[in-house]
């Protein structure tokens, strides 16, 4: 990864005798097609695992850097608060997660797009791939999504897997 990569070829030839034609005409057209171009580099996925007991909060942070060429908006889908899927089936059976998001143009440090914390079903709703839209000329071609999780555990969270499906889809336009 590095940047564009360039191929080219020569058209529109002519090997001939053209002593006995006059004005010769060559073709100069040119031609262009650039290639759609996305590469993805990071993670936004989070595993705690956590001992003790009490109360308390904590908070992961996760990076991931698109590089690309078209514009590109997110479709946030299936966040939530973190449900139990095995352990006890006494107690809090979920435990709230909450999100924070900021979009940023990674070439010049720029931020473009940002959202404090909110309960994490919310970005089912306010992100969806109409808006925000981040074209390649506004993010020079490097959008940094930082992504925080913060959970909080209560006393009545006891053993066992907790987990959340979200999913980020990444839209091409």
């Amino acid at each position: 990864m590095g940047g564009r990569v360039f191929d080219y070829r020569s058209e529109s030839s002519l090997f001939s005798d053209v002593s006995e034609w006059g004005d010769v005409m060559m073709d100069t057209a040119t031609d262009l097609k650039v290639k759609p171009y996305l590469y993805v580099a990071g993670s936004l996925g989070v595993t705690w695992d956590i001992g003790g007991w009490g109360s308390s909060s904590d908070e992961a942070h996760c990076l991931v850097t698109f590089y690309h060429n078209e514009t590109l908006s997110f479709d946030f889908s299936n966040f939530g608060d973190l449900q139990k899927v095995s352990g006890s089936s006494t107690g809090s059976q979920s435990i709230p997660l909450e999100m924070k998001l900021q979009f940023s143009n990674n070439f010049t440090g720029t931020p473009l797009h940002t959202l404090g914390y909110v309960p994490a079903g919310d970005l089912n709703s306010m992100m969806s791939s109409a808006s925000p839209l981040f074209p390649a000329g506004y993010t020079d071609g490097q959008l940094a999504l930082n992504v925080w999780h913060r959970i909080t555990l209560s006393p009545g969270n006891e053993p066992g897997m907790y987990h959340n499906p979200g999913q980020l889809f990444i839209v091409r336009t």
